[in-house]
């Protein structure tokens, strides 16, 4: 019998469903089509009254010149999943409207760098190029990075392409990498799981200074590990403002909204064996939180957020083994420590 909950029960991504929405890309298309529109819709709540509005963007034709022939090549489609733009009939003004790039929770690196790429190679690739259609400028684009856009998967050439050419329009970009099993496009982290000081999770939100030279532009990369939470990000603006986004409020509301009922906590997450040793250890001391709380009557009662875990993370795997030991539900019995002092 599986056993769901209304609260997500972990304070940042969940493994449980965020394994199984990478392990079918069509159930990956659906969460990103979704989740884009609960994002669009609390970025615009906080951005109301501050002149500025995010939009769903549909298409951002950019065309480039071939240096070796001086001909425009044909516009390609440049899809970011939020543009955020300035409210017509707005003057706001200079400076930061909430916050800063100096958040002590980002890594912070050249742009260069966390693209890989020299200033020559960024206009080599990109020469001169202009942003057709009408409307407002976007002063900032936001991409909810999907499995075969990042690193050696089938689109990622063409994405790269796409990302480097809205940063040398002077646009912001905000990458938001919820996907553990595929590589960060940030390559010059460390991978996950296999390499030390890697994480699942990643936010990365580029800030390019084109005029000035692109190692000039600044990169703040934001990374976290399950049983984390999903920080908050300052998304810079190409006018010099920037905004403090709550991610976290998103992806909890998006969980809320449809996925709940598809996370059964009494089964690991598919595709265990690609989180690290660290994280399956959080992952079945969550599991086991949830299950004590379910057979205690207290799963869902009158609760605002994630439960306090009930054994040491480390010990999560025995614990678990106890009373999922073929990994179907059974009578809580957790694993005899009488010798330690354990609040259960």
């Amino acid at each position: 019998m599986s056993l769901n909950s209304m609260t997500n029960q972990y304070p940042g991504i969940n493994p449980h469903l965020n394994s199984a929405l990478q392990a079918e890309g069509r159930e990956w298309k659906e969460f990103h089509n979704i989740h884009i529109v609960h994002l669009h819709d609390l970025l615009n709540e906080r951005l109301e009254d501050y002149g500025y509005e995010a939009k769903l963007v549909s298409g951002l034709q950019i065309s480039t010149l071939d240096s070796e022939n001086n001909q425009w090549q044909p516009p390609h489609s440049i899809d970011p999943d939020v543009a955020i733009i300035s409210h017509p009939g707005s003057r706001p003004g200079s400076g930061s409207i909430y916050g800063s790039l100096s958040n002590s929770a980002a890594q912070e690196m050249p742009t260069s760098e966390a693209l890989g790429v020299t200033d020559t190679d960024y206009f080599n690739a990109i020469a001169l190029h202009k942003v057709g259609g009408e409307g407002s400028r976007p002063v900032a684009w936001i991409e909810l990075l999907s499995p075969s856009n990042k690193p050696g998967e089938a689109h990622w050439g063409k994405y790269e392409a796409k990302r480097l050419a809205l940063l040398g329009e002077g646009i912001p970009l905000v990458e938001v990498d919820y996907l553990h099993q595929t590589r960060s496009t940030i390559l010059r982290l460390p991978q996950y799981p296999k390499e030390a000081g890697s994480h699942p999770y990643k936010i990365a939100a580029h800030n390019p200074e084109p005029s000035e030279g692109f190692e000039h532009g600044k990169t703040a990369v934001y990374s976290f590990d399950v049983n984390m939470p999903i920080p908050t990000v300052t998304i810079p603006f190409n006018d010099g403002r920037s905004v403090d986004f709550d991610f976290a409020s998103a992806y909890d509301y998006t969980l809320a909204k449809k996925y709940h009922r598809h996370i059964d906590y009494t089964q690991r997450p598919v595709n265990f064996d690609t989180y690290s040793q660290s994280d399956k250890n959080q992952i079945e001391a969550r599991m086991y939180t949830v299950l004590k709380a379910a057979n205690q009557g207290l799963l869902d009662k009158d609760q605002p957020g994630p439960l306090p875990l009930a054994c040491p993370v480390d010990e999560g795997h025995a614990y678990l083994a106890s009373i999922l030991p073929d990994n179907t539900n059974h009578e809580l019995n957790p694993p005899d420590h009488s010798s330690r002092d354990l609040d259960l």
